[in-house]
C-alpha cells in the first residue's frame, strides 16, 4: 500500500498593500498579486528527515515559474503554529503587517533562482 509522506498546495492570491512593510510595497499595485502556499505538511512518520525543507524548495521553484507567468510579486504563507512560523522564517520568509499571521518571500529576494534551478 502506498503512503502519503507529504504534500503542498499553491494557488494564486492577492493581498492588500497595507499588509506589507513600506520597503516591499513601494511602487506595487493594490492589491498585490501573490502566490499562496496554502498547505505544506509532512506525515509525522516522515518528519525530521528534511522532507519539509525539500518540499518548500520545490514549492518556491514552482512559485517562481507561476510568478514569472502571472506577475505575482511574492509567495505568502499563513503559518498554523509557532513551530511552522519558525520553519518559514528560517527559510527566508519575512513577517508582514497583517493582523492575522502572514509571512512572505519576495520574488526579488530568495525567489531569484536561475534558469537551471527552474528546470
Amino acid at each position: 500500500m502506498d503512503e502519503l509522506a507529504g504534500y503542498f498546495c499553491l494557488s494564486t492570491h492577492s493581498v492588500e498593500r497595507l499588509n506589507f512593510r513600506a520597503k516591499f510595497k513601494r511602487d506595487m499595485p493594490n492589491p498585490i498579486s501573490t502566490i499562496l502556499l496554502g498547505r505544506l505538511a509532512v506525515a509525522e512518520k516522515y518528519q525530521g528527515y528534511g522532507l519539509g525543507e525539500s518540499m518548500l524548495h520545490e514549492a518556491i521553484r514552482k512559485s517562481k515559474k507561476i510568478a514569472d507567468s502571472l506577475g505575482a510579486a511574492t509567495l505568502i504563507v499563513h503559518p498554523i503554529s509557532e513551530r511552522a512560523k519558525l520553519f518559514y522564517l528560517k527559510h527566508g520568509f519575512s513577517s508582514s503587517k497583517s493582523e492575522k499571521p502572514m509571512l512572505f518571500l519576495s520574488t526579488f529576494g530568495v525567489f531569484s533562482l536561475t534558469e537551471k534551478d527552474l528546470s
